[in-house]
């Protein structure tokens, strides 16, 4: 039934894996238990998301500051859609506000070439070898790190599905 505070691993971008496992138990044996564990962990990530959109992702905050990638905020949103198609009322008014929050959080990291960027980071990801870095900086670079188009497009997909806006499916 998760953690007492909701959480699974307290490494997010997996939690959301473990969000979509419940929903399959609450599909394959209709114990609602598993749909209310899911809903749970859901309300935890959108308590904890930054006030700039992006999802917290269970690590990356140091002393030096706070990192927030936006891969992994996509794997995160990419579990809170799939639980908004189960969710109801104010739950689901809630992960939609969530979403579209993310999605602009997105979208600020998208280049005029049509990339996703990579997030605040403590690592400098456009450089090889990478260079750390002493405070979070915005780094872009996505000709070098097309996996964050990969962690997002499934969370934008379902985020313009269930807004049903042609500029939200444009965007995806």
């Amino acid at each position: 039934s998760g953690a007492d505070d909701g959480k699974f691993s307290s490494i997010y971008f997996i939690d959301s894996r473990a969000a979509w496992t419940l929903l399959a138990g609450y599909e394959t044996f209709g114990e609602r238990r598993y749909l209310d564990t899911a809903l749970r962990w859901t309300r935890v990530m959108i308590a904890e998301q930054r006030p700039d959109g992006g999802y917290r992702m269970g690590y990356g905050i140091t002393k030096r500051g706070e990192e927030c990638y936006v891969a992994d905020g996509g794997e995160i949103a990419l579990g809170l859609a799939r639980v908004a198609f189960y969710a109801t009322g104010a739950d689901r008014a809630a992960i939609r506000r969530s979403l579209d929050a993310y999605m602009g959080y997105r979208e600020s990291f998208r280049v005029p070439t049509g990339g996703i960027g990579v997030g605040w980071c403590l690592t400098d990801y456009g450089q090889r070898p990478l260079v750390p870095l002493d405070t979070p900086t915005r780094i872009l670079a996505p000709e070098m790190n097309t996996y964050t188009i990969g962690c997002t497009l499934g969370a934008a997909l379902l985020h313009a599905v269930l807004t049903g806006k042609p500029e939200d499916m444009q965007a995806a």
